[in-house]
C-alpha cells in the first residue's frame, strides 16, 4: 500500500503534492508539460437563464465545452447569498444549452423556485482550473529534478491564484542590481576607474522567471510559494522520457 503523507495548513514535513510518498511526474504521463502546451486558466461564461426544479438548478450556457459532470464551478453575478461564494458540483450538461447543478441544503431552502435565482449584473458561470498541483497555501515548494542522458533539460514554474483565475510564469526577487562597478588595480588596493555607466536596476528587473537546468544529473532545492493556491511544471524537452520531478510543499 502507498504512503502519503496528510496534512492541511500547517504542514512541517515535506508533503508530496504529486501523489503518495515517492510520486514523480514524467513522460508516462505527459507531465512536465511540453513546452508548446499551455496552462488553462478559469473558464468564465455568461449565464443566460436559470431554471429551478427541485434542488436543481440548471443555467442556460452557450458554448458548454470545458464543462463536464463532476467539475466544480461557482456563480458570479447572482443573489440571494447561499449562491455566491461557494462551489456547487456539476449534474448534466447539454451540449451548447444549458448546465445544471444541485442545490446544497443551505441554498436548496432559500431558493424553491426560478424566480427565487436573481441576476445582479451580468451573471457568470466560472470553473476553476484543474492544470496543476494544489499547494495548500503552504510557504515552501520543495521539488527534486533528475535527467538521465545528455539533454539539457529547463523546468519551468508556473503559479496560479483563486483570486486572479489566471496561470503566469512564478517569478522570485532574485535579479541583480545593474549599477555602476569600481574597478581596482591588479593588488586591489585603491579604486582606479568606473566601468562604464550601466543602468541601475529598477525592481521590475529584480524579478525574474523561476527556472531551473538539470543535465545528466540530479538536483534538488527549496524556493518560497508565499501561499500561491496551485503550482505547475514546464519543461523545454518533448522528449521527457529521461526527465523525472518529485514536488512536496511544507509550511516550514
Amino acid at each position: 500500500m502507498a504512503i502519503s503523507h496528510s496534512a492541511w495548513g500547517r504542514v512541517r514535513r515535506p508533503k508530496n503534492i504529486l501523489g503518495p510518498d515517492g510520486t514523480t511526474i514524467d513522460a508516462s504521463n505527459n507531465n512536465p508539460l511540453d513546452s508548446a502546451e499551455t496552462l488553462t486558466d478559469d473558464k468564465v461564461i455568461a449565464i443566460t437563464s436559470f431554471v429551478v426544479s427541485g434542488q436543481t438548478l440548471t443555467m442556460g450556457i452557450n458554448p458548454t465545452a470545458g464543462y463536464a459532470v463532476g467539475d466544480h464551478v461557482q456563480l458570479e453575478g447572482v443573489r440571494p447569498r447561499c449562491l455566491a461564494d461557494r462551489s456547487f458540483v456539476v449534474t448534466a450538461v447539454v451540449a451548447n444549452t444549458s448546465v445544471s447543478v444541485r442545490l446544497d441544503l443551505d441554498a436548496g431552502q432559500e431558493i424553491r423556485k426560478t424566480a427565487d435565482v436573481l441576476a445582479q449584473g451580468a451573471p457568470k458561470l466560472r470553473r476553476r482550473t484543474t492544470d496543476g498541483y494544489p499547494t495548500e497555501n503552504a510557504r515552501f515548494l520543495h521539488l527534486h529534478m533528475k535527467e538521465t542522458a545528455d539533454d539539457a533539460a529547463e523546468i519551468t514554474v508556473h503559479g496560479y491564484n483563486y483570486a486572479f483565475g489566471q496561470w503566469s510564469t512564478y517569478q522570485l526577487p532574485l535579479g541583480i542590481d545593474k549599477g555602476d562597478a569600481a574597478i581596482t588595480d591588479a593588488a586591489g588596493g585603491d579604486v582606479v576607474a568606473e566601468a562604464a555607466a550601466v543602468s541601475a536596476g529598477t525592481v521590475d528587473d529584480i524579478f525574474i522567471n523561476v527556472l531551473f537546468k538539470v543535465r545528466n544529473s540530479e538536483r534538488m532545492l527549496t524556493i518560497p510559494i508565499n501561499g500561491i493556491d496551485r503550482v505547475a511544471f514546464t519543461s523545454n524537452l518533448d522528449d521527457k522520457s529521461t526527465l523525472t520531478l518529485s514536488a512536496a510543499i511544507s509550511t516550514f
